[in-house]
C-alpha cells in the first residue's frame, strides 16, 4: 500500500494487512511516541468511550484500521506519516466484566490484549503528551467530547480530528475534518451502534474485499449486539442504516461463512457480493451467534454489586459557573461529577441476588419473603452505591437497568386497574426500565444539594411529549417487579429515610428520600422502556446544568 500524508504506510501486500499485524505493527511506535520528550513523530489516537462496551471497542478499532489503509476517503489534514492507533477503556484484566467482548474478539480471531488500552499509556505521559503541539491527535468514536483528562494546557491544547458517533451532538471540536453525528436530534433516525456508521464510511472498500474478515467480524459483532441482531424501528433499535451495513457485512464474515463441517472463512472475500441471497443465507448461522453473545453480555449473576456499577459506566464533568452569588467562591471553578451505569436486570433481581450472597433466599412468588434477608439486602445494595460514590468522587449517579419481566398469575396484584394495565403490557414486548437517580454532597455543599435536589427530579419527572416520546420518560415511583408477602402487593423501597421537605409520609409512596450518610435517592420504573442511556443521560445532564444554572 502506498505512502500516504494520513497513516503510516503498511507493509505492501496483495491481501489486505491482517487488524492481528496491524496492531502489533502500530502499537509499540504509539508508546514510543508518548514516551518521547520531543517526539519525532506523529501520533492520532482513536478512542471509544469510557464504558469500554463491544461498540466502541469495534469503532475504534475500525476506524483506525479504516484511516490508515484508506486515507483518501476521508482525508483529516494529518502530518505525513502519522501513525492512527485505538485505544481501548476496557482492560484485558477486566475481560469478567464483558465477557461478549470476549467472545466477539475470539470470533475475529483477536487478543484482548492486542490493541493499546488507556492502563498501558507511560506513566511520564502527562496531558501535555497529548497536545497538538506535540504531533499528539484525537478521533473520537461512540462518544461526542473528549473527556477533561485527556485536555492539554500547552500550546495549541488538544485537537480532535474525527468524530463518528450516535448519541446528541454536543457542538464540541466542530473544526474537525471527520465529523459525522447520527444520534437524538440529528436529521437521520437514531443509529444503534457506532459501528455501523464506520462501515458505512467505508462501504467501497468492504464491496471491493480490500478490507480483512477480522474487522468485518468485530464490526458486525458490535452492530448484532447493539440492535438486538437488527431488529428495526421503531420496536427494535435498528435504524435503516444499521440494517444496510449490515447486509454489507454479514455476507462476508465468517460467522456466515464457517459451516456445520467446520469450513473456515475464505481468506479472499473480493468475489463475495452482498446480494440479498447472500444475505438470507448468512442469517441463520449470524443470528445464532448474536444469541450467543447477547446471552454472554446477560449473564451477570457472577458480578457484584460494584462489578455491575462499573462494566457499563459513563462519567461526564460538569463545570460550575465561574462566577455568580449562586455559587460560594471556594466552589468556583470547580466541576460536578456525574456518572451513570447501565445494570442489564432489574433491582429486584439485584437484590435476589444479593441475598443468595448474604445467605438467605429470596421469596418465591406468593411466598411471604423473609423482611430480615430482604432489609439486609437492601442495606447492601445502599452501602455499595455509596461506597462507588465515595470511589469515584461523584456528585450525581444514575442507575439505568434494563431487563424483561416475566409474572406468573399467582404474583400478579394490586387494583382492577394495574391489573388491566400489566394485561396490556403482556401483550406487548416486556421489557422494562428503571432509573435510579442518587446525590450526595462531594463538590456541592449538603444545603446547596438540598436546594436544587428538588428541581433536578422535577425535571426528570416532566412529561416532554412536544418533543416526541423518545424524549420523555413517563417516570413512575418505583415498585418491585415481584409480589411482597402475603399480601401480594409489590415490593416497597427499603432503607431510606424521609426528606424533610416530603409530602408523603411513607418513603415507599413516592421511593425517595434520604440515608444517614447525606446520599439522597429517587427511584423510577421508567414508563417508556425505549428511552435508552442515549436518551435519559442527556436529559440528566441537562437537568443538572439548568438545576446549577450552566
Amino acid at each position: 500500500m502506498a505512502a500516504s500524508t494520513q497513516g503510516s504506510a503498511a507493509p505492501t501486500s496483495a491481501a489486505p494487512e491482517s487488524v492481528t499485524a496491524y496492531l502489533a505493527r502500530t502499537k509499540p511506535l504509539a508508546l514510543q511516541h508518548l514516551s518521547a520528550a520531543k517526539p519525532e513523530s506523529s501520533l492520532m489516537l482513536v478512542m471509544g468511550n469510557t464504558a469500554g462496551d463491544l461498540d466502541s471497542a469495534a469503532s475504534a478499532i475500525g476506524l483506525a484500521y479504516l484511516l490508515t489503509h484508506f486515507p483518501s476517503t476521508h482525508p483529516l489534514s494529518l502530518p505525513a506519516g502519522t501513525v492512527i492507533v485505538p485505544l481501548l477503556h476496557s482492560e484485558p484484566a477486566d475481560a469478567s466484566l464483558r465477557p461478549e467482548n470476549t467472545m466477539a474478539f475470539e470470533r475475529a480471531s483477536l487478543s484482548l490484549s492486542a490493541p493499546l488500552h488507556v492502563s498501558e499509556l507511560p506513566a511520564a505521559a502527562s496531558s501535555e503528551a497529548f497536545a497538538s503541539s506535540r504531533n499528539t491527535f484525537f478521533g473520537l468514536v461512540d462518544h461526542a467530547s473528549l473527556a477533561p483528562q485527556w485536555a492539554s494546557s500547552a500550546s495549541g491544547g488538544a485537537e480532535v480530528k474525527a468524530i463518528v458517533d450516535h448519541h446528541v451532538d454536543e457542538s464540541a471540536h466542530s473544526s474537525a475534518p471527520l465529523r459525522v453525528f447520527k444520534g437524538p436530534g440529528s436529521a437521520d433516525p437514531p443509529i444503534g451502534s457506532a459501528a455501523s456508521i464506520v462501515a458505512d464510511l467505508y462501504r467501497e472498500a468492504f464491496e471491493a474485499g480490500k478490507v480483512p474478515t477480522e474487522l468485518v467480524d468485530l464490526l458486525l459483532s458490535a452492530i448484532l449486539i447493539d440492535t438486538d441482531d437488527v431488529r428495526p424501528c421503531p420496536n427494535g433499535k435498528a435504524a435503516p442504516l444499521d440494517v444496510s451495513s449490515y447486509k454489507l457485512l454479514a455476507p462476508l464474515s465468517s460467522i456466515a461463512s464457517s459451516s456445520a463441517s467446520g469450513l473456515s472463512a475464505p481468506s479472499d472475500t473480493s468475489e463475495i457480493k452482498a446480494t440479498p441471497d447472500a444475505v438470507a443465507a448468512a442469517a441463520p448461522a449470524v443470528t445464532a451467534f448474536w444469541q450467543q453473545l447477547v446471552t454472554a453480555k446477560l449473564d451477570v449473576s457472577r458480578l457484584s454489586s460494584r462489578d455491575l456499577l462499573r462494566r457499563d459506566w459513563k462519567e461526564f464533568s460538569v463545570p460550575l459557573p465561574a462566577s455568580g452569588e449562586s455559587v460560594p467562591a471556594a466552589q468556583q471553578q470547580q466541576v460536578v461529577q456525574v456518572g451513570f451505569a447501565s445494570v442489564p436486570q432489574g433491582l429486584s433481581t439485584w437484590l435476589d441476588r444479593i441475598e443468595v450472597s448474604l445467605g438467605t433466599t429470596p421469596a418465591s412468588p406468593g411466598v411471604k419473603q423473609p423482611p430480615a434477608g430482604r432489609t439486609a439486602a437492601w442495606e447492601s445494595f445502599w452501602t455499595s452505591l455509596e461506597s462507588w460514590m465515595r470511589e469515584k468522587s461523584l456528585d450525581f449517579c444514575v442507575v439505568g437497568t434494563s431487563f424483561r419481566e416475566t409474572r406468573s398469575a399467582e404474583s400478579r396484584s394490586g387494583s382492577e386497574e394495574e391489573e388491566r394495565a400489566e394485561e396490556r403490557a403482556a401483550k406487548e414486548d416486556k421489557h422494562k426500565r428503571e432509573t435510579i437517580i442518587a446525590a450526595q454532597p462531594h463538590t456541592l455543599s449538603a444545603s446547596r444539594l438540598d436546594a436544587i435536589w428538588p428541581s433536578i427530579t422535577a425535571i426528570l419527572e416532566k412529561p416532554r411529549f412536544e418533543t416526541g416520546a423518545e424524549d420523555t420518560l413517563l417516570l413512575q415511583p418505583w415498585r418491585g417487579a415481584r409480589s411482597d408477602g402475603a399480601s401480594g402487593k409489590r415490593e416497597k423501597v427499603q432503607g431510606l429515610t424521609l426528606l424533610r421537605d416530603s409530602k408523603s409520609q411513607d418513603v415507599g409512596k413516592d421511593a425517595r428520600g434520604v440515608r444517614a450518610s447525606g446520599l439522597r435517592v429517587t427511584l423510577w420504573r421508567q414508563g417508556n422502556a425505549r428511552a435508552s442511556r442515549k436518551v435519559v443521560l442527556p436529559l440528566v445532564l441537562g437537568a443538572v446544568k439548568k438545576a446549577l444554572g450552566v
